[in-house]
């Protein structure tokens, strides 16, 4: 018996050492517990200040990124007894902030941990004025990019709007928002909104110097108007409409008129067109691609024929960088989409065209300036005529190239008959025998027909382009009276 109590406290006694070795090899060391900046470690009273935090300047947005489990500081002196904390969203909708207040060598926590997002964008914290305080930001079951500030009033830091200047907005998240300040110089202004990333305009809400509405909530794409009171001032709440976030500039005036473009018209890069003289143009994407020419008659029609780029923006400026009309979309889908757009312009004076890609398009295209709107310019040679009834052999062998066909029907009602091959998904536009365009198609199946009404005895046009911009490959193409496919050469 003796022998097993023995044995018994042996056991008792090794398990403890095992124990003990195991909890000083996985306990953490103070030096570790006083770097918060980049693990969990969550700090308690008396905890030394974190050494990596980042500076806050008062009404001033600083830029923030997490990774999930992972936690980020900020430091700021406070200037008032109230202090407000902002958060701007972008990747990262939701975060939890904590205020500590510096105390000798330690950090002490300030009140409760607090989340912001959404409709609950700010807190507010009775604070020592001139005292250093710090921000843990943790995410909230995600990770990504967000902005944080701290201001002396509920108002998050807002930028200042000069006369007839642009200034760039920013918004990436459907829960964010830009704020904007203004002194008005007249009874009516005009806000303007030029659009970068953000296709369709914006939201936006006018304040007074007491942030209380003027007006509802309202939508811009280009200008809109407000009668004001000189002198006072003014804020711009923007946010965004329906799914729309990206970049985008906001100015205001005295008239109409939209300032003229941030940083002057480029200097270099630029393809000066020639009337009815079609150029080639490739942009990539979130590029742009500079076009002039000077002006032969009061109505001018910059026109668009899609290659790999099946749509873009264009925005035509004057000589000294101001916009002549509103932002215009080009292609805008195979079929039905809008291929020109007039001008009003002064003869003799130089004009300048800037074209940007939509959201998903990018690639080649051809630009003209014309005196009317129609007329494509069919190439006088390299033109492969189709025979009814039988196949005409195709093959794009350059990538984003292009190859032409044409017909004449002897009956009313035609078929047009199509084979991918190797291209696979390509356009086919045909064109009547002055240029003008006639139907558009986009084309995915391997093999198919469309049935189409022409006029007898007409010549008609096919322009055939792959759908991407590095497509090359073969494929068929002919027309027929009849359903019947067309037979080999």
């Amino acid at each position: 018996m003796k022998n097993l109590s023995k044995t018994f406290g042996s056991i008792v006694l090794m398990a403890l050492l095992i124990f003990s070795a195991v909890s000083c090899d996985t306990a953490p060391s103070t030096d570790n517990s006083n770097q918060p900046s980049t693990g969990n470690n969550q700090p308690s009273t008396g905890d030394k200040p974190p050494t990596t935090a980042i500076t806050l300047a008062a009404g001033t947005w600083a830029d923030g990124s997490l990774s999930f489990g992972e936690e980020q500081w900020f430091t700021f002196t406070a200037s008032a007894s109230t202090q407000y904390i902002h958060f701007k969203p972008d990747t990262l909708s939701r975060v939890n902030v904590q205020l500590y207040h510096k105390s000798n060598d330690t950090i002490l926590p300030v009140g409760d941990q607090a989340q912001l997002y959404g409709i609950s964008r700010y807190i507010s914290k009775t604070v020592i004025n001139g005292q250093t305080y710090y921000i843990k930001a943790t995410p909230l079951l995600s990770s990504g990019a967000y902005k944080i500030a701290f201001t002396s009033s509920s108002l998050p830091p807002v930028t200042a709007l000069t006369l007839n200047a642009w200034v760039s907005g920013s918004i990436k998240n459907l829960e964010g928002e830009d704020w904007f300040g203004f002194i008005a110089t007249a009874e009516t202004q005009y806000i303007h909104f030029n659009e970068g990333t953000i296709s369709y305009g914006v939201n936006y809400q006018l304040y007074d110097n007491t942030l209380t509405q003027v007006g509802g909530l309202n939508y811009l794409s280009s200008s809109s108007l407000s009668s004001l009171t000189i002198g006072q001032q003014y804020y711009i709440r923007v946010t965004p409409y329906y799914t729309n976030v990206g970049m985008y500039e906001i100015g205001f005036t005295t008239t109409s008129s939209p300032p003229p473009i941030s940083g002057g018209l480029p200097t270099t890069g630029i393809t000066q067109l020639t009337v009815d003289t079609w150029a080639d143009g490739e942009i990539i994407q979130d590029g742009e691609q500079w076009f002039s020419f000077t002006a032969t008659a009061a109505t001018q029609y910059i026109r668009f024929e899609p290659g790999t780029a099946t749509s873009v923006y264009i925005r035509l400026y004057d000589n000294n960088g101001s916009a002549v009309g509103s932002r215009t979309s080009m292609g805008n889908g195979i079929i039905s989409g809008t291929y020109y757009s007039s001008r009003s312009v002064t003869i003799g004076q130089k004009y300048y065209i800037r074209v940007i890609p939509d959201s998903t398009s990018a690639g080649t295209y051809t630009i003209t300036v014309s005196l009317s709107a129609s007329s494509f310019e069919i190439p006088d040679t390299g033109i492969t005529v189709i025979t009814a009834g039988i196949w005409a052999d195709g093959n794009i062998s350059t990538a984003g190239g292009g190859q032409w066909f044409s017909f004449t029907p002897t009956v009313a009602y035609n078929y047009l008959f199509y084979r991918t091959e190797t291209l696979g998904s390509m356009y086919i536009q045909i064109y009547n025998a002055d240029g003008s365009i006639n139907t558009r198609y986009p084309v995915s199946r391997d093999s198919s027909w469309i049935g189409t009404t022409y006029t007898i005895g007409q010549t008609y046009y096919i322009r055939v382009w792959p759908t991407s911009s590095i497509g090359t490959g073969t494929f068929k193409i002919g027309f027929n009276s009849s359903s019947v496919t067309p037979q080999s050469q």
